[in-house]
């Protein structure tokens, strides 16, 4: 016993007779994660969930709906939407409205 559930276990390996069913795409696929640059797949490639991959990289395609960000028009919302920070949203888009 490694103290990892079923799901824990076989996300760290795939290849163990009885794993396919917790790994995106399943069935007996040689690679049982997807391969494309976004949260599904590298979460998966990771053996992390979504949202605590999401967490750690949140500026990646597929993360916008765990992000909390407010709406308004402006440097915090803004930079939150992109999962970027404040300082780094306005270096990027510099402007008298979001200025520094």
């Amino acid at each position: 016993k490694q103290g990892l559930s079923v799901n824990e276990f076989c996300r760290k390996t795939p290849y163990v007779p009885g794993c396919q069913k917790y790994q995106n795409g399943g069935g007996n696929k040689p690679f049982p994660c997807c391969r494309a640059n976004n949260a599904k797949c590298l979460s998966c490639a990771a053996g992390l969930s979504e949202k605590d991959y999401c967490k750690k990289n949140p500026s990646t395609g597929g993360c916008e709906k765990y992000r909390n960000c407010c709406q308004a028009y402006n440097a915090k919302c803004e930079s939150c939407k992109q999962g970027i920070s404040e300082e780094e949203y306005c270096k990027k888009a510099p402007s008298d409205f979001f200025g520094p």
